[in-house]
């Protein structure tokens, strides 16, 4: 499973991209964070920021390269708050894991990969969800404040989060795909 670096400093940088690789866990719990592009391509990162009013990711999340097994790049958040919930896109592919812990993110991109709300507050998105092919599951609840789009794709959408909480009027566009259902939701709703 690899080895584990637990990083106590400052993560920071406003510029150029962040890529971690190797089957290991790296584990961030520094009070700074970085606007620049973090990319998670295989292993773990877990974010364990100690606050300080600061979020570690302030720009985008990938986690993912697309090339892997599936939930074989994950970034897990151990704390709330460590991902800025404006102007930031988390984008999870095929082979990737977000795993949340009563995060607020912008917009949340999933190409065919598995978010978790977790087992804490949940998981609110306040931009748009795009959903092609993916899982959102968990215990926790499932906050939708911003429209969905879910996309053709040869695996059917899943939504199957405790609850899924609908806090304005949204417009859900569910495309034809390949599927009989291209968008299963197994949640209770309100």
């Amino acid at each position: 499973a690899g080895n584990t670096l637990t990083w106590v400093g400052n993560f920071t940088g406003s510029t150029g991209n962040w890529v971690k690789t190797g089957a290991g866990i790296l584990k961030l719990n520094g009070q700074q964070g970085t606007t620049g592009t973090v990319t998670v391509n295989e292993g773990e990162l877990q974010l364990n920021s100690g606050g300080g009013g600061n979020s570690l990711i302030q720009g985008n999340l990938t986690v993912g390269d697309g090339s892997g097994a599936a939930d074989s790049a994950v970034v897990r958040l151990l704390t709330t708050s460590q991902i800025a919930d404006a102007g930031t896109t988390v984008q999870v592919l095929s082979d990737g894991l977000f795993v949340s812990y009563g995060e607020i993110l912008g917009a949340l991109n999933i190409q065919g990969g598995h978010v978790s709300t977790g087992t804490h507050t949940g998981l609110q998105t306040n931009g748009l969800l795009t959903l092609s092919g993916g899982t959102i599951d968990g215990t926790a609840n499932f906050y939708l404040n911003a429209n969905a789009d879910i996309q053709a794709n040869a695996n059917q959408s899943v939504i199957s989060a405790s609850t899924v909480i609908l806090n304005a009027t949204q417009t859900i566009t569910v495309a034809d795909g390949a599927q009989d259902v291209d968008l299963l939701i197994s949640s209770a709703m309100t």
